[in-house]
C-alpha cells in the first residue's frame, strides 16, 4: 500500500475513532449530574443542619451561663442561711419530743407516787371521825366527872375541820391527776403521730438544701469549664462547617469539569470558544491531552474530596460529643435526676411546706400542752395552798392530845377508858404527821417538775414556730426567682438538646451519603482513563507549546475559582498560562465559595 493510502487509512480510523468521543464526553458529563445532585441533597442539608444546632445550642448556653450568678447571688445565700435556721430549729423541736415526753411521764410519776400518802392521810382522818364518836359515847357515860370537853367537843370539832381540809385537799389532787394524765396521754399521741413525720421531713428538706449548696459551689467551680466547654461547642460548630464546605468546592470542581466537557466537544464540532480562531485540524492527541487534563483535575477533586469527607467525619463526630457533654454537663449541675425539665429548688418548696404544716400542728399541740403545763401549775400551787389548812391540823390534833393527856391524868382510874382514846389520838396523830409530810414531799417534787414542762413550753425554739415558718417562706420566695429562672433554662434545654440531637442524628444520616458522591467521581475517572488510553498517550507538554494548545488551556484555566485547580492546571501543563477572561472565572484569592452555608 502506498503511503498517501496508509495516511488515508490512519485518517479514516483516527477520524472514526473520535467520532465517538463525543457521545461519550456527553455521557460522562452527565454522569456528572448525580454527584452534583447528592452534593446539594447532602452536604447543604448537613451544613444547614449544623447551622440549626448552632443556634439551638447557643440559646442553650447563654442561659446557662447566667445561672452561677442566680445561684451565688446575695439574696439566695441569705436565702440558704434563713432556710438552715429553720432545719435548725425544727430538729431541736423534733429533738425536744422526747425530753417533752419524759418531763411529762416524770410529773405524772410524781403525782402518782402522792397518791398513797394521800390517800393514807385520808383513811387517818376518817380514823379520827371514828374516834371522835367513841370518845363522846365513852364521855356521855361519865356524867359528873369534870369538863370532860375535850372529848364531847374539841375532837369531834377537830375530826369536822380535818375531814373538810382533807376532803378538798384530796379532791384538788385528783383534778391534777387527772390533767396531768390527760397531758402525757395527748402529747405521747401527738409525738407518735408528728414526731417521725417532722423528722423525716426535717431530714429531707436538709439533704435537698445540701444539694441545693453543693449545686451552686459546684457551679461555681464549675463556670470556667462551662465557659470552656461552650467555647469549644462553637468553634467545633465552626470547624465543621468549613469542612463540610469540601462538598462545595467539590460542587464547583465538577460543574467546571462540565463546562470544560462542553468546551471539548463544540472544539470537536468545529466550534471553537469566543475569541479563539478554530485549528485547522482536530486530532486524538490534542483530544487525549485535553482529556487528560480534566482528568487530573477530577482525580484531585476526587482525592481532595475523600481527604476532606475524613476531616468533615472527625469534626462532626466530636461535635456531637461535645454537643453532647454540655447537654450532660448542664442536667448534672442544674438538673433532678429522673425528672425532665424539673430542678432540685422545686423538691425544695415541696419538703419545706411538709415542714411548714408539720411545724403547724406543732405549734397547735404546744398550746395544748402550755394550757396543760399551766393548768397544772395552778394546780398544785392550790395543792400547796392547803399545806397551812394541813399543818393547822397537825397543831390541833397536837393540842387536843395533850389537852386529852392531862384530863386522863386528872380522871385517875375513871379516865381510863378516855385515856385508851387518848393513846390512839396521839398515834393517829403521828399517822397524819407522817402521811402529810410524804404527801407534802412529793407534791413539793411534782411542783418542781410542773415548773420545768411550763419552762419547756417557753423554750427558744417552741416559742419561735410562727416566725420559723416566716423566715422559711420568705426564704422559698428568694428560691423561686431562682428556680423560674432555672427551670426555664432546664426546659429549654430538654427542648433544644432533643432536637439538637435530632439535628445532628439527620446531619449523620445525610453525610453518610459522601460515598456514593465519591463513587460516582470514581466511576466518571475510569471512563475518562478509558478514553485517553483509546485515543493514545496524552502530549500536554507539546499542546501547552502550541499557539492553540496554549490558548485553549488558558480558556479552560479561567474557569477556575478556586486556586486549588489552577495549581493542578499548571502543574499538570507545566505552565501558569493567562487566564482567557470567562464569564464564570474567579480571581486568585477565591479558593471556595462560602455563601452555601
Amino acid at each position: 500500500m502506498s503511503e498517501p493510502a496508509t495516511r488515508i487509512d490512519e485518517h479514516s480510523a483516527e477520524q472514526e475513532l473520535l467520532a465517538g468521543v463525543p457521545a461519550r464526553i456527553r455521557t460522562a458529563a452527565g454522569d456528572l449530574d448525580a454527584p452534583i445532585a447528592q452534593i446539594d441533597e447532602s452536604f447543604v442539608l448537613v451544613g444547614n443542619n449544623l447551622v440549626e444546632c448552632a443556634g439551638r445550642l447557643s440559646k442553650v448556653t447563654a442561659a446557662f451561663e447566667e445561672l452561677p450568678a442566680d445561684l451565688e447571688s446575695a439574696e439566695l445565700v441569705a436565702a440558704t442561711g434563713k432556710l438552715e435556721q429553720v432545719i435548725a430549729h425544727a430538729r431541736e423541736i423534733a429533738e425536744g419530743f422526747a425530753t417533752e415526753q419524759a418531763d411529762l411521764d416524770a410529773l405524772v410519776s410524781k403525782v402518782d407516787a402522792a397518791h398513797a400518802p394521800m390517800a393514807s392521810l385520808r383513811k387517818v382522818i376518817q380514823m379520827i371521825g371514828i374516834l371522835a364518836i367513841n370518845a363522846r359515847v365513852v364521855a356521855a357515860g361519865m356524867v359528873g366527872d369534870g369538863d370532860i370537853g375535850v372529848f364531847t367537843d374539841d375532837i369531834a370539832d377537830l375530826s369536822k375541820t380535818a375531814t373538810a381540809t382533807i376532803a378538798s385537799f384530796f379532791k384538788a389532787y385528783e383534778q391534777l391527776s387527772v390533767v396531768v394524765h390527760q397531758a402525757a396521754s395527748q402529747r405521747a399521741k401527738f409525738q407518735g403521730a408528728q414526731s417521725g413525720t417532722l423528722k423525716l421531713a426535717v431530714e429531707r428538706l436538709s439533704d435537698n438544701l445540701e444539694q441545693i449548696v453543693g449545686k451552686r459551689e459546684k457551679s461555681a467551680a464549675n463556670s470556667a469549664e462551662t465557659s470552656r466547654v461552650t467555647r469549644d461547642i462553637s468553634v467545633q460548630i465552626g470547624t465543621t462547617v468549613m469542612a463540610m464546605q469540601v462538598g462545595d468546592s467539590t460542587r464547583q470542581r465538577i460543574e467546571h469539569l462540565v463546562t470544560a466537557f462542553e468546551t471539548i466537544s463544540a472544539l470537536m464540532a468545529g466550534r471553537a470558544p469566543a475569541g479563539l480562531e478554530a485549528p485547522e485540524r482536530v486530532d486524538a492527541t490534542m483530544i487525549a491531552s485535553l482529556l487528560g487534563v480534566l482528568d487530573s483535575l477530577l482525580a484531585a477533586a476526587l482525592a481532595d474530596f475523600d481527604d476532606g469527607v475524613v476531616v468533615a467525619d472527625r469534626s462532626l463526630t466530636a461535635l456531637i460529643e461535645h454537643a453532647g457533654e454540655i447537654m450532660d454537663r448542664s442536667l448534672e449541675l442544674y438538673g433532678q435526676k429522673g425528672h425532665r425539665g424539673e430542678s432540685a429548688l422545686g423538691t425544695l418548696d415541696d419538703d419545706m411546706r411538709q415542714v411548714a404544716v408539720t411545724l403547724g400542728s406543732c405549734e397547735a399541740d404546744r398550746r395544748k400542752l402550755d394550757a396543760a403545763a399551766t393548768s397544772v401549775g395552778e394546780m398544785v400551787t392550790q395543792l400547796l395552798s392547803h399545806v397551812e389548812a394541813v399543818q393547822r391540823i397537825e397543831a390541833s390534833m397536837r393540842l387536843v392530845t395533850l389537852n386529852a393527856a392531862i384530863k386522863c391524868a386528872q380522871l385517875g382510874p375513871a379516865g381510863k377508858a378516855l385515856d385508851v382514846i387518848a393513846k390512839q389520838l396521839r398515834e393517829l396523830t403521828a399517822d397524819t404527821v407522817t402521811s402529810a409530810e410524804t404527801a407534802m414531799t412529793v407534791l413539793n417534787e411534782a411542783a418542781e417538775r410542773a415548773r420545768a414542762v411550763v419552762n419547756m413550753a417557753s423554750g427558744e425554739a417552741s416559742g419561735r414556730v410562727t416566725e420559723l415558718v416566716g423566715d422559711a417562706n420568705e426564704a422559698l420566695g428568694l428560691f423561686e426567682k431562682v428556680d423560674t429562672r432555672l427551670s426555664a433554662a432546664l426546659l429549654l434545654l430538654d427542648e433544644q438538646c432533643d432536637a439538637a440531637k435530632i439535628l445532628l442524628r439527620d446531619a449523620r444520616q445525610h453525610f453518610a451519603g459522601h460515598a456514593a458522591i465519591s463513587e460516582s467521581l470514581a466511576d466518571t475517572h475510569a471512563e475518562l482513563a478509558a478514553m485517553i488510553a483509546e485515543l493514545g498517550t496524552p502530549q500536554i507538554a507539546e499542546l501547552a507549546s502550541d499557539a492553540f494548545g496554549e490558548a485553549i488551556l488558558g480558556h479552560l484555566r479561567g474557569f477556575y475559582t478556586m486556586e486549588s485547580e489552577r495549581k493542578v492546571h499548571d502543574a499538570v501543563t507545566g505552565t501558569a498560562v493567562a487566564a482567557a477572561p470567562a464569564e464564570n472565572a474567579g480571581g486568585e484569592d477565591d479558593d471556595m465559595d462560602l455563601g452555601l452555608f
